[in-house]
């Protein structure tokens, strides 16, 4: 079952968090929304096998004492590298798309500044405001 755990956190590295469909264009509020929401759904469905991979061995081994729970704790910490390494692989690819040379990326994110007349002054679109919905 170790393999199957491994295989299946191996699949979450196929591709950061956020990730341009186009190079050229930046990303889309939309587009990171979903992938946030898609990746974290995909962990959580995985999360749920790999406990019944568990539950499986257990079952097999009738897991008791210290034994499975040093079993249990090593899965624990294979499970936790897995999710480390996914959010590495992401802080990579961000780092990649802002430090890139003059012209060869085009800007990862993109904000609209406009000054308008009183009361409402600058106006940034997406919103800057963090707990608003659709804010960059």
């Amino acid at each position: 079952n170790l393999d199957k755990i491994r295989a299946i956190m191996k699949a979450w590295l196929a591709s950061p968090i956020f990730e341009r469909k186009d190079p050229k264009k930046p990303l889309h509020l939309d587009e990171v929304e979903n992938r946030l929401k898609t990746t974290y759904e995909n962990i959580v469905k995985d999360g749920k096998e790999i406990e019944r991979l568990i539950d499986g061995t257990k079952e097999k081994v009738s897991g008791t004492g210290d034994s499975w729970e040093k079993y249990q704790q090593f899965v624990e910490e294979l499970v936790l590298e897995g999710i480390v390494e996914k959010i590495k692989q992401s802080i990579h690819y961000l780092l990649q798309n802002t430090r890139g040379q003059s012209g060869e990326f085009a800007p990862l994110l993109e904000a609209k500044v406009e000054l308008l007349p009183p009361p409402d002054g600058l106006t940034f679109t997406p919103r800057m405001e963090m707990d608003q919905s659709n804010s960059l």
